[in-house]
């Protein structure tokens, strides 16, 4: 890696980390935890940095946010928030990140490189393709295998999105229980019921905007 990289590395980084702690300020009360844009911030941080980068932006926002820095919700800061009732939730988002860098880091370069592929063959295999059966290019979704490919990469996507939203609210509802005694199924009723269908839409915004995001951190380097 050399000192370009390293650099923009760091500043893509800092930039995230960033904005985790504005969009942490962003929130809705509840009675036992507030419902914030962190967790739309941090897996959009996963797609967009790749794992590698995304665990270390949410390791470094929990170091500053541990410290005693303002970057929680309500701009709260010092580690007894990470032994409170939100605690659970925020030491999830190191895994989050990297369940969803990780999906991106393989299923968005694999779409990509199989795009620019598609892209160089065409030249080439524009004369078979005229000369071809023109009902299976036109009618048939086999005859245009990259529009269904194209779809795979998102699916799996959204697929560990999912998985990472639900590792957040499980770990967090754990700590709930945990530190409040309220049992289990208390727990995750006041820890995971509220934010479902929250999760689910700001996974779609993920999906909507991270990649796009990613392409273009790619092309600036290519």
């Amino acid at each position: 890696m050399n000192k370009r990289t390293t650099t923009r590395d760091l500043v893509l980084i800092a930039l995230f980390v960033a904005i985790i702690a504005v969009l942490a300020q962003i929130t809705i009360p509840l009675p036992l935890v507030p419902l914030t844009m962190q967790t739309f911030a941090v897996p959009l941080a996963g797609v967009v940095l790749g794992a590698r980068r995304g665990v270390i932006a949410t390791l470094l926002y929990l170091l500053l946010g541990a410290l005693g820095a303002p970057v929680f919700s309500a701009f709260q800061g010092g580690f007894g928030m990470l032994i409170g009732t939100s605690g659970g939730y925020l030491l999830s988002f190191p895994l989050v990140a990297l369940i969803a860098g990780l999906a991106a880091d393989k299923f968005l370069k694999r779409s990509t490189n199989s795009r620019n592929k598609l892209n160089n063959t065409d030249g080439t295999n524009s004369l078979n393709i005229s000369n071809s059966d023109p009902i299976s290019n036109s009618s048939n979704p086999a005859g245009n295998p990259s529009a269904l490919s194209s779809k795979i990469p998102y699916v799996w996507l959204a697929l560990a999105l999912i998985l990472g939203a639900a590792l957040n609210l499980t770990l967090g509802s754990l700590q709930i229980a945990a530190i409040t005694q309220i049992g289990l199924p208390a727990a995750f009723l006041a820890g995971m019921t509220p934010f479902i269908i929250p999760e689910l839409l700001k996974i779609i915004l993920v999906l909507v905007i991270a990649p796009p995001l990613r392409r273009a951190i790619e092309n600036q380097t290519s």
